[in-house]
């Protein structure tokens, strides 16, 4: 399943040096020796098979074939020669074939069995891979490269297993202890097998060696394996437990992701690093044991996996910890992973924390309310997101970026962003359906890409800068329920709507300016009018506030733009002056 960007670049590179195609009774070919007169069945191009993919019942590749007077030897099956025929039931592969490309027979579903004739010596990635009814591999006897044995294909020696049949109806496999190496994607998608026995020669597990084997129930894996490649036992989703090597020292990306039934796995003292993803979705397991010797635990180790109720560490591993179930660092500076499973509905972080880790609460849904401290600097992307209980939440004045993701999907009904803030980054509030006011400080500055997209529900937002803050691509797509957009004076309406994105997301009349009496910045007692010799003193106007001075027969003065700071106006004594804001108007005597 992780080959599509190969198969991409190599189908585009084939296709772009590769000139000397030709077609023969509906078959294609690709001349690989024009001096020795040498084809290749089909183009080498990615899901382009050589023959018609309908054909269906049996299919013989020709040993030769007679194109412009001239006779070529068919000597190679070319990558994707057959992808996607899945009504084919057989392939006769003539003797003159050497080689069998990349993907040569993906997805043939109705093949069900294949014989490798003698000069075979070179078997391409995945040249068999989604073969679900194949159920026995014949090799020639006297091929040099390759052998069979019960109808799985081995190289030669029989050291490495290459592809076990995925057809094959048998619930039981044991592998032979000629074996060292089990190859790449060797038992992939064989769906029948219940259990497969690995004898201590093995040393190497290669990566999707046991992807897809949804029926697999337990496995275990012998002391003498050193090395476990990624994807390993991807999807397996009957698998139930796994017993370790003590001779691994890595659990590598994504090799236990969706085990779903996983209840428990025992990571042995040898292991140094957890991968990212490694167990991910694991959503049987309802505990992690981490011992001394792991340093480093990549990204969404653990993600999604919603029975997992604590995490342990060893009081000795120098680089994690943990405090009521919850993994840190070992400073506990940094929250590392609350873990899903955990029936609480609140928590509060400690004031030691200065770091909420990516996705540290991800799908946390149980909990309603998490106190979040000031010694708190840094919130990383997707750490609340999918926390549907979770309704509201203080962020400390001490963060000034919010970062993606942060409270997707979330279930908040409001949210005030400190005034330090200068950032929101992309997806940060995405299908907050749930959310109905939304308050932006004047600090920030640029809103990312689909931050507050599916917010579906919001129906008035206050903004606080005289300046538009720059939007991403779909920030308030779908945020349909907009009947208020309110800012902060007069001069910020007319920068608003000149704002091409901003006026395009809130047209016409969407757009005022804020009158209302329950935001604290723009009440009506917030701006102070008061003399102090030949002076007008004013205070507490919004920044870009047009304030207008007019004397008792409403002769204009003097007009000026607030800079949201004290204002200091020079005027002629013993007069009387109307001072007048966007909301009051004072009367003043000098």
């Amino acid at each position: 399943m992780k080959k599509l960007l190969f198969l991409l670049l190599s189908g585009l590179l084939t296709q772009s040096i590769q000139a000397d195609d030709f077609n023969v009774d509906g078959i294609a070919y690709t001349i690989t020796d024009a001096a020795n007169h040498t084809v290749s069945i089909g183009t080498g191009g990615i899901w382009y098979p050589a023959i018609n993919s309908a054909t269906i019942g049996s299919f013989t590749i020709p040993s030769t074939v007679a194109y412009n007077g001239i006779t070529y030897s068919v000597t190679s099956i070319g990558s994707s020669a057959f992808i996607k025929c899945n009504k084919l039931s057989s392939v006769i592969i003539p003797a003159s074939i050497t080689s069998i490309g990349n993907s040569a027979f993906e997805g043939c579903s109705g093949l069900t069995s294949v014989t490798i004739p003698a000069l075979v010596t070179s078997i391409g990635i995945d040249a068999f891979y989604g073969c679900l009814g194949l159920s026995s591999f014949n090799v020639d006897i006297n091929n040099p490269s390759y052998s069979s044995n019960n109808g799985v294909l081995f190289e030669k020696a029989q050291t490495t297993l290459m592809k076990y049949p995925a057809g094959n109806v048998a619930t039981v496999y044991t592998v032979p202890n000629t074996v060292t190496t089990i190859g790449t994607s060797a038992f992939y998608d064989c769906s029948g097998l219940t259990t497969v026995i690995i004898p201590n020669s093995v040393t190497s597990i290669e990566s999707d060696a046991f992807d897809s084997c949804d029926s697999l129930i337990s496995i275990t894996i012998p002391n003498s394996v050193t090395s476990i490649g990624d994807f390993a036992f991807y999807s397996c989703g009957s698998l139930v437990s796994v017993t370790l090597s003590t001779s691994i020292t890595s659990i590598k990306y994504r090799t236990f992701e969706n085990c779903e039934k996983l209840t428990s796995v025992t990571i042995p003292a040898s292991v140094t690093s957890i991968g990212n993803r490694a167990f991910y979705q694991c959503k049987g397991l309802t505990s992690v044991a981490i011992p001394a010797s792991v340093t480093s635990i990549g990204d969404n180790a653990f993600y999604n996996c919603d029975g997992l109720s604590s995490f342990s560490v060893n009081m000795n591993n120098p680089a994690y910890s943990s405090n009521n179930g919850v993994l840190f660092d070992k400073t506990q500076t940094t929250l590392i992973q609350y873990p899903e499973g955990n029936t609480a509905t609140a928590y509060s972080v400690s004031g030691t924390v200065a770091t909420i880790g990516n996705y540290a609460f991800s799908g946390c849904w149980r909990l309603t309310t998490i106190a979040i401290p000031t010694s708190v600097t840094t919130i990383g992307s997707g750490a609340f997101g999918f926390c549907g209980s979770l309704t509201s939440l203080t962020i400390p004045n001490s963060i000034t970026s919010i970062a993606s993701e942060t409270f997707r999907y979330s279930g908040l009904t409001s949210v005030t962003i400190p005034d330090q803030v200068t950032s929101i980054g992309n997806n940060a509030f995405e299908n907050c359906s749930r959310m109905i006011s939304l308050s932006i400080p004047k600090s920030v500055t640029s809103i990312g890409s689909y931050a507050f997209s599916g917010c579906s529900n919001i129906k008035t937002i206050n903004c606080l800068s005289l300046t538009p803050p720059i939007l991403g691509s779909s920030c308030f797509d779908g945020s349909t329920s907009v009947t208020d957009v309110y800012v902060s004076s007069d001069t910020a309406v007319l920068n608003y709507k000149a704002n091409s994105d901003w006026f395009g997301y809130f047209p016409n009349n969407i757009i005022k300016k804020n009158q209302s009496s329950a935001t604290s910045k723009l009440n009506e007692n917030r701006v102070r009018v008061y003399t102090n010799q030949s002076k007008i003193i004013i205070e507490g106007a919004s920044e870009g506030e047009i304030i207008t001075i007019f004397d008792l027969s409403s002769k204009c003065i003097q007009t000026i733009i607030s800079n949201g700071g004290r204002l200091e106006l020079f005027a002629k004594t013993h007069s009387i002056y109307l001072v007048k804001t966007e909301e009051i108007t004072f009367k003043v005597i000098l």
